[in-house]
Order: C-alpha cells, then sequence, then structure tokens
C-alpha cells in the first residue's frame, strides 16, 4: 500500500472521527447559544416548553425569556433536548420572509437579477420555497443567524438564488432543484458555532484557527442531520460544499465524481456571489475562467452565460486595491518554489507530499492565465494610466491568494499524521505566508 494511500487513509479516519465529534457537539454550542442571547435581547426568544439538562433539572421554565441574563444557565449543562427545538423567536424567518429578503437583494443588485433574468425562470425560487415545508428548527437557527449575523444570512440567500437559477438552467428536476435550494441556504449554519471574532472582516486568519474555519462544512452536516426526513442530497451537499475536483478543497480532499451535483453546483454559487460582492461582471468572469479544473467546468460556462449581457454591470467595486502587495506576495512564492521543491524531492515522506507540486503548478496555470508574471510588477504604473486595470487584475491576484491560502491549510491538514514532517510543513508555511509587500495603495473609483 503506497504512502499517499496511507495519508488519504488518515485523513479520511480523521474527518469520519470529527464527523462524530460535531454530531454529538451540534446540540449546544456555546458561541451558538451567546448568538442566541444576543438575539433575545432585540427580539423575543422563548422557551416554548420546559428546558432540562440531561441530569433532570429545570433550567427554565416554559414561557422565559433567553436573554444575557438567563443564557448562562443553558451554557453550564448539557440539555436534554438541543436550543433549536425547544426555543422560538417571536419575529422568526419564515418562507414569506425569506421571499420578502430575496425579492430584495436581487432588486438592489443588477448582477443577482441578470442572473435570475437569464436562469428561464426568474421566479422560480418563491414556488421552491413554498414545497420546501421548513422545519422549525431550522426556522430558528435562519432566525438567529438573520438577526446576529446578518451579513451571513444575506450571503446564504444570495447562494440559494445563484444556486437555483444555475440549476434551472441546467435543467434539474423539480427534487433536486429542492436538494440544492435547501442545502444552499443552510451550507453555512456551521459558522455561526464558531467564534465570530475569528471571522471579522479584515482580521488575518491565524494558524491553528484555521481548522474551525474549515470545519464548518462538517458541522453543518452534524446539525441538519438532527433534522427528520432531511434529504440524502441536502446533507452531502452541505458536507462537501468545500471540496474541489482537484483534490484540494475539505474537509475530505474528495476528486471528481465522488463530489455530489449538490455539492458542485453550490462550490459555482458560491464563488460567484463572493465575488459579485466587490466586482463587476466582467470580473467575475475573470474569475470563473481562474477556477476551470478546480470548479465544474458544465457549471461555470452556465455561470458564465448566465452573466452575459451586452452592457457591463456595476457592482460594489474594491476601494484602496492592493495589487503590487499580492502581486509581490505571488512573485516571492512562485520565485522560492524551486528550492523548495528540492527539499521535498529528497523528503523521506516526498510520494506523500507530491500533491504540493501539482498544486504549484495549478498556481502557475493561473497566473499565466491571467497574464501574470514577475515582471509585470516592475512594469505597472500604477498610479498612472495602468490604474485601469487593477480591478482585474485585484480579482486574479485575489483568487491566487485564496488558493495559496487554501494550500497551507491542505498541507497542515494532509501531513498531522505523518511522521517527520514538521520541519518541512514549517517550511512550506514560512514559504507560502510570505507576508504581503504593500506599496502605496490606489483608489480606485468603479470606472472602466
Amino acid at each position: 500500500m503506497s504512502v499517499a494511500h496511507d495519508a488519504a487513509t488518515l485523513l479520511h479516519s480523521e474527518v469520519h472521527q470529527e464527523l462524530r465529534v460535531q454530531v454529538d457537539a451540534a446540540d449546544q454550542n456555546p458561541h451558538f447559544t451567546h448568538a442566541v442571547a444576543r438575539v433575545g435581547e432585540k427580539n423575543e426568544v422563548i422557551a416554548q416548553q420546559d428546558i432540562y439538562a440531561e441530569n433532570g433539572m429545570k433550567l427554565l421554565a416554559k414561557g422565559a425569556r433567553v436573554n444575557r441574563s438567563t443564557h448562562l444557565r443553558l451554557i453550564a449543562h448539557r440539555l436534554e433536548l438541543p436550543l433549536d427545538v425547544v426555543l422560538c423567536a417571536a419575529d422568526s424567518v419564515d418562507e414569506v420572509s425569506m421571499v420578502r429578503d430575496m425579492e430584495r437583494i436581487i432588486s438592489a443588485d443588477p448582477i443577482l437579477r441578470n442572473i435570475t433574468m437569464r436562469s428561464g425562470d426568474p421566479q422560480g425560487y418563491k414556488s421552491i420555497l413554498g414545497t420546501l415545508h421548513l422545519p422549525a428548527p431550522l426556522l430558528f437557527r435562519l432566525t438567529v443567524m438573520r438577526d446576529d449575523r446578518n451579513d451571513l444570512y444575506l450571503h446564504s440567500l444570495r447562494t440559494a438564488v445563484i444556486a437555483h437559477s444555475l440549476g434551472v438552467r441546467i435543467g434539474l428536476s423539480q427534487g433536486t432543484l429542492q436538494d440544492l435550494f435547501l442545502a444552499s441556504i443552510c451550507h453555512d449554519f456551521g459558522e455561526m458555532h464558531t467564534d465570530r471574532t475569528i471571522l471579522s472582516k479584515g482580521r488575518a486568519i491565524q494558524g491553528s484557527e484555521r481548522r474551525f474555519i474549515h470545519v464548518h462544512p462538517i458541522t453543518s452536516y452534524a446539525i441538519l442531520s438532527k433534522i427528520q426526513n432531511m434529504a440524502p442530497g441536502v446533507l452531502q451537499g452541505v458536507l462537501q460544499h468545500h471540496e474541489r475536483l482537484d483534490g484540494s478543497g475539505y474537509p475530505s480532499a474528495l476528486t471528481e465524481e465522488r463530489i455530489c451535483t449538490e455539492a458542485r453546483i453550490i462550490a459555482v454559487a458560491e464563488t460567484v456571489e463572493t465575488i459579485a460582492r466587490r466586482a463587476r461582471k466582467r470580473q467575475i468572469r475573470i474569475a470563473i475562467r481562474l477556477n476551470t479544473g478546480r470548479l465544474d467546468s458544465r457549471y461555470l460556462s452556465v455561470a458564465d452565460e448566465l452573466l452575459q449581457t451586452k452592457e457591463d454591470i456595476d457592482s460594489t467595486s474594491d476601494h484602496n486595491i492592493d495589487v503590487a502587495g499580492k502581486l509581490a506576495r505571488l512573485t516571492m512564492v512562485l520565485g522560492a518554489w524551486p528550492a523548495l521543491q528540492e527539499k521535498i524531492k529528497h523528503h523521506k515522506q516526498s510520494i506523500a507530499l507530491d500533491f504540493i507540486g501539482k498544486r504549484v503548478r495549478s498556481i502557475q496555470s493561473l497566473a499565466m492565465q491571467a497574464g501574470l508574471s514577475a515582471d509585470l510588477l516592475e512594469c505597472l504604473d500604477l498610479t498612472g494610466d495602468d490604474a485601469t486595470v487593477l480591478p482585474e487584475l485585484n480579482v486574479a491576484l485575489v483568487e491566487m491568494d485564496r488558493v495559496i491560502d487554501e494550500l497551507i491549510f491542505e498541507v497542515e491538514r494532509r501531513t498531522s499524521h505523518l511522521p517527520d514532517c514538521g520541519p518541512i510543513v514549517e517550511d512550506i508555511r514560512k514559504t507560502f505566508e510570505t507576508p504581503s509587500v504593500s506599496l502605496p495603495s490606489v483608489e480606485h473609483t468603479g470606472k472602466m
């Protein structure tokens, strides 16, 4: 049996172990309980039945409000029943309110409006929502997300709208569209179980914190698996939505046909949604091309079709674009790679570490597709005529920055159980975590 196979087996064993842990912990998480308490300060969160600890101690009576003054009792004990079963909110998310929120999101965003109009069924998300009959625990979690992490709630709705448009254009069956839509809405439930300070906008994720970010698909799966009659397509779509065709994703490093349809579509929809919040349509299409090989080309092509229109569409554009800093990082990473490659070639675990070379070659390919080279930094006049190309360059560099960051985590994840890998992993981390060399940034006006 090969070293690479042994490493893959260890990774899958670790994922299954984490899955068991998350299923056991899904009912009670301090970060989610704190979020419930914060919501209870502005929206009535009420015990809809007496709440007991596992040992039979009564913690809260039916009708009691949950807020910052009462939630510590819930955190201090293991509960008999999950919070999302025993609590309800006065102003709760439901199918009608979600339709209204989606209508507002689409009407305010020309890119989303274009995508839904070109899908062939621009109002179809409404009828899908009407057929789902969402269970109360799921609606409670959506309510907490809406009131405590509104950015995450809106991201989930936007991703669901894009995924539905892709599914309609592809011609998925009604049942698969339902599973896809529900999985898209719930795919980030696990992030509500993560310390929100780690996820603060503009804050760099530190070393060991990556684990808490990358475990969220498992947590989302664990939460949904507790709900009766949850379709396998929904569960697997949520669990696999960060897997990538080349094996660079997480949590299981699945490849190609092992990734389900729902997860493949959500991966494309989430990529489009994330970029659409900070870029123009033309820049989104650049990012789509750069993800060929990692995301399903069929669904990327459909996304590209849905974005086509005669005129460019403005959305929120980046300001203070640090193209120079990102390009300097890319240049240093690729420049340092040959020496690092030699170290890996002569390492005891060289076969198990072979995937790193594949990933770096992918980054090199992305750089070539985007027309980026080591000489570009010196040639660009970032404050003069070349400033007009900054948005497109920034989209490409942000994608490569993300791929490099994901590679660091993949290396840590796939070598955690391999002997003699500590020093080489540290060398890889130092090489790939090279701080960006920030040159004076350029204020982008949004004009092209």
